[in-house]
């Protein structure tokens, strides 16, 4: 059923509409109080602003459509595989100016100022799975500050200073791209399932040390493990709803339901959506006064 066909039925009195197929139908800011819809398929039909006080969605199936779960996968997993080969061309950039004479404008840091890297590495990891990667990051500018200073201050601190800026460029391009990959993953379990994410995931590391190794060499693997645990570690809480990571799902649940039931901005006074199944629909600033979504599966809609 098409939404000019319901909304004249529903004008001439109608409003029983049970067990339609109302798949990518626009009824943003209409008027459907009371409306039954139960047990019809929703998905990808847009809700936006509409009055829905007292509507029956028992048993309804909303989110995204197949096709749209198809589109959102293979776009996640072509950007990880974009992800992965620019990964291999900064660990490269990285791991030359090690062992490069030259080094930072002349500076040729030492086989111990890799162990200040690995150092601020761990600590990153640590403080990004504990407080968000945000926190992570910005630990690390306070180091970079302190390392500019010193290098001006002595001469002596002027190598600890050039290996503790190679470890922030580290920490940088790790902290930004844990987070798309942990937004690519997420958006993808959130709209299609936990597997879906897991294959984003998985497709990182095996392309990142492909593509690094031959020019960066054995670093290459560990900087890409490093990058997959902490992602799948994030991924993994912030999906669970992790207040940590609440930034980074929000993205990714934004994303997840774009397309798929919106229901954003609805009024959904006394609306029934027990038994529906509701993973990936839309509830931002929907009015949700007494409610119903007893039994509803709705763990990755965004409300």
């Amino acid at each position: 059923m098409r939404t000019g066909e319901l909304l004249e039925l529903y004008k001439q009195g109608t409003r029983d509409f049970r067990q339609q197929d109302l798949t990518n139908n626009s009824f943003m800011g209409q008027d459907l109080s009371g409306v039954n819809l139960s047990g019809s398929d929703i998905r990808g039909t847009d809700f936006t602003n509409a009055i829905l006080q007292d509507a029956n969605f028992t048993g309804v199936t909303a989110g995204l459509l197949p096709a749209q779960k198809s589109i959102i996968l293979i776009a996640s997993v072509m950007a990880s595989l974009l992800l992965g080969g620019l990964a291999g061309w900064v660990d490269a950039l990285v791991e030359l100016e090690f062992h490069n004479s030259d080094g930072f404008g002349g500076i040729a840091p030492s086989i111990s100022s890799k162990w200040i890297v690995l150092i601020i590495m761990l600590v990153f990891g640590y403080v990004a799975q504990r407080y968000g990667v945000g926190a992570g990051f910005s630990t690390f500018i306070v180091a970079l500050v302190v390392a500019v200073v010193g290098a001006f201050v002595t001469t002596s601190f002027v190598s600890i200073a050039a290996a503790i800026v190679i470890a922030i460029t580290i920490v940088a391009f790790i902290a930004v791209v844990t987070t798309i990959i942990v937004i690519l993953s997420l958006t993808t379990a959130l709209s299609n399932s936990i597997n879906a994410g897991a294959i984003v995931l998985a497709a990182f590391t095996p392309v990142f040390t492909l593509v690094a190794v031959p020019s960066a060499g054995e670093s290459a693997v560990v900087l890409a493990i490093v990058v997959t645990l902490l992602s799948a570690y994030i991924s993994w809480y912030a999906y669970l709803g992790d207040d940590r990571h609440a930034g980074l799902r929000a993205i990714a649940a934004g994303f997840a339901t774009r397309q798929g039931t919106n229901f954003q901005g609805a009024d959904l006074t006394n609306a029934d959506f027990s038994q529906a199944r509701l993973k990936g629909a839309n509830f931002n600033d929907a009015i949700l006064n007494r409610t119903r979504i007893t039994k509803a599966v709705y763990a990755s809609s965004t409300v």
